[in-house]
């Protein structure tokens, strides 16, 4: 007789230990969640041909990306196993991380829920995201932009902030949308963002729930995000 669990057995049993639960994906503190160090989750991929089978959608399902080695080890995964791309739902880029990230968003097209920082450095290429962001068609997209002493301009964030706001207009399955700026953000940069940002989901018909921090007075931005006819939720 076989002693062999049915998949739908073995991947309820290996689940907890897989998953990332959506409350930690899509977290928009200023640490990341994901910032401790915790043990790799690809062990469970080589304890027998069952487990591998069964874990590695699990596995895949959710992607969070916190370094540009990160980003390069999974580019090279998706290139020698194209197949896992279709695994992958949820991604979170922690970063900009180069091409590599134009292979993981052109190998994964079934991503429902991407999240992504405007906390860009200028040595930290965005080429990669610029042009694989028009590839994907998320349901939700999360943004953060965190507060700091000065906003932050250089090249590769306006490239990369240029193609979001590109992308938000052509996003047909955008149904849901994260907003990263409050009102106590001073510095004329990041009203400056949040307004072009609110501005372009205002052009956008498609969203119906539009994420906001909590305001001690009413920002700005807050007007044309009110005023588009679609959203049911603010």
């Amino acid at each position: 007789m076989s002693t062999a669990l049915p998949d739908e057995i073995l991947s309820e049993i290996l689940s907890p230990a897989l998953k990332v639960s959506d409350e930690r994906f899509s977290d928009t503190s200023d640490v990341s969640p994901f910032a401790k160090y915790e043990l790799s989750t690809s062990a469970y991929l080589v304890v027998c041909k069952d487990w591998l089978r069964v874990a590695t959608p699990l596995l895949y399902s959710v992607i969070v990306l916190r370094s540009r080695s990160q980003a390069n080890a999974l580019e090279k995964v998706l290139q020698k196993h194209k197949e896992f791309g279709r695994f992958i739902h949820k991604l979170r880029v922690e970063g900009g991380y180069g091409m590599a990230m134009h292979t993981i968003l052109k190998s994964a097209p079934n991503i429902t829920d991407i999240f992504l920082t405007l906390k860009i450095w200028s040595e930290d290429n965005t080429q990669g995201l610029c042009k694989g962001l028009p590839l994907i068609d998320p349901h939700r997209v999360i943004v953060v932009d965190p507060p700091e002493r000065k906003a932050r301009q250089n090249q590769n964030l306006t490239a990369l902030t240029t193609v979001l706001l590109r992308c938000i207009r052509k996003w047909d399955n955008m149904r849901v949308f994260d907003f990263p700026y409050e009102c106590h953000y001073q510095d004329p940069a990041w009203m400056a963002r949040a307004m072009k940002l609110a501005d372009t989901l205002g052009h956008f018909k498609g969203v119906h729930t539009i994420l906001l921090g909590r305001f001690f007075q009413i920002p700005p931005f807050l007007r044309p995000l009110s005023e588009i006819s679609t959203v049911r939720t603010l």
